[in-house]
């Protein structure tokens, strides 16, 4: 607990760093978004230390090449998800976030189009055992891993999401720490009672995630609910700009664990899984920070064109990513074997992506920042046009050096080359730009 004059140092730093940038914030609202952001960040350390034991535990239980098809399974899975409510995901959160008096009618909406969505999910995931995974993984497997993704995983986000939009950090903290927690129980499982294999996995994956959404579902406002047809039916054109863009989006960021396992072996997928899967835990904590920043520039949308704080921001969040990742790289280096056997033999490589980290968080940055200018179709373009350098670069690099162990520089190169282009669009078009670039949310049909 800090003394008054600890707060009174901190809030008058705090308050000095963002006059810097150009705009000032009262003391009292500087507390109030600390307080926010302390819950959410706390929320991070937790799934932070969780997903680090749950990581630890299953990288060893599973075979190399196992965690190499399951990687590949839960990005197919997470590609799919972006289907799932048709993205009303999106419309809920700046109904929470905006017009907290109407989210029960949009509260109803999303759990129509969870429904809805569950056919197209499980036809999608036939169709990718089909083609793809077909050699790899047993049709029930993908499903479970499809549906504990795609359905339960996604819900109990938009969930968290909710709850960040009404203002309810701390309540938002507990559902996001609820999947990791109970993922980690699941693969606790999975090892003291020794069982083997993916099938088995998959099956405790499916039951871990089931039990977290039934807990989030419980925790949705209740009160208020009604059905709305002119929200079910007037935000699908935003919902399905919304799930187009992200589904854009991942297939940027995860169709490349499906390109290494097609054209490689499930060991070189599996150890390139994990190496994405370690750079995603070190930048948790950062992650905490878009969705109070996003929602702030979704009520502030002149601050989006002010190219000072943006820039100041990304450099803050680089800054913060770099110094993580090489907080890993010291703690590997002081003892190999802290996350096992199978992380210990990816060592070597991580002394060389320590330009990756930064690279990877702030891409990802730039697609919220879209979303709290409401571009979602120039976003989804952007993102057509890194999903092809990604893939490009990947297949030039997989096919000029079969060898993964020479894969040490041309990651770096790859990802801030995406970066880089990734900046140089966002900072053109959002940015610095005119007020009228910004498209503000329309008005809603039942304010």
């Amino acid at each position: 607990m800090t003394s008054p004059f600890q707060q009174s140092w901190l809030m008058t730093r705090v308050g000095g760093f963002c006059a810097r940038f150009g705009f000032a914030i009262p003391p009292v609202k500087i507390r109030a978004a600390l307080l926010d952001y302390s819950y959410l960040l706390g929320s991070s350390f937790a799934r932070l230390g969780l997903g680090g034991l749950y990581f630890a535990i299953l990288v060893n239980c599973l075979s190399l090449g196992d965690y190499g098809v399951f990687a590949s399974a839960v990005a197919t899975a997470l590609m799919i998800g972006n289907g799932g409510t048709f993205g009303f995901n999106a419309p809920l959160f700046r109904a929470a976030a905006t017009r907290p008096r109407i989210v029960g009618a949009y509260v109803v909406a999303l759990l129509v189009y969870a429904l809805a969505t569950i056919p197209f999910v499980l036809a999608l995931t036939f169709l990718a055992h089909l083609l793809i995974l077909g050699s790899f993984i047993s049709l029930p497997s993908l499903i479970a891993i499809v549906l504990s993704e795609a359905l339960c995983a996604r819900l109990v986000l938009t969930v968290q999401s909710l709850h960040v939009g009404l203002g309810r950090y701390a309540l938002a903290s507990a559902i996001g720490i609820l999947p990791q927690l109970l993922r980690s129980a699941a693969v606790a499982a999975f090892w003291f009672f020794a069982w083997k294999g993916l099938d088995h996995w998959a099956s405790l994956y499916l039951a871990a995630n089931l039990l977290a959404l039934l807990i989030a579902l419980l925790s949705l406002p209740r009160n208020r609910l009604r059905w709305r047809t002119k929200i079910l039916v007037g935000r699908l054109s935003e919902s399905l700009a919304f799930a187009s863009a992200y589904l854009v989006l991942a297939l940027q960021t995860e169709l490349d664990k499906l390109l290494v396992l097609v054209m490689t072996t499930p060991d070189t997928a599996g150890l390139y899984a994990l190496t994405m899967r370690i750079i995603e835990l070190v930048t948790v904590p950062l992650r905490a920070f878009s969705p109070i920043y996003i929602k702030r520039l979704m009520r502030r949308p002149e601050l989006l064109t002010d190219r000072r704080l943006g820039i100041g921001v990304e450099l803050a969040i680089a800054v913060a990513a770099t110094g993580l990742f090489a907080l890993l790289l010291v703690a590997l280096r002081l003892e190999p074997r802290i996350l096992g056997a199978n992380v210990a033999a990816a060592n070597t490589w991580f002394a060389g992506l320590l330009i990756l980290p930064a690279a990877k968080i702030l891409t990802d940055f730039h697609r919220d920042i879209y979303f709290a200018a409401n571009r979602l179709y120039s976003s989804a373009v952007i993102a057509l046009l890194l999903l092809a350098l990604r893939l490009g670069g990947l297949a030039l690099i997989i096919t000029l050096l079969p060898d993964h162990n020479r894969w040490l520089v041309p990651p770096n190169l790859l990802f801030g080359a995406l970066y880089a282009v990734s900046a140089a669009f966002t900072w053109r078009s959002i940015y610095g730009a005119g007020g009228n670039r910004i498209r503000r949310l329309p008005p809603d049909a039942v304010a």
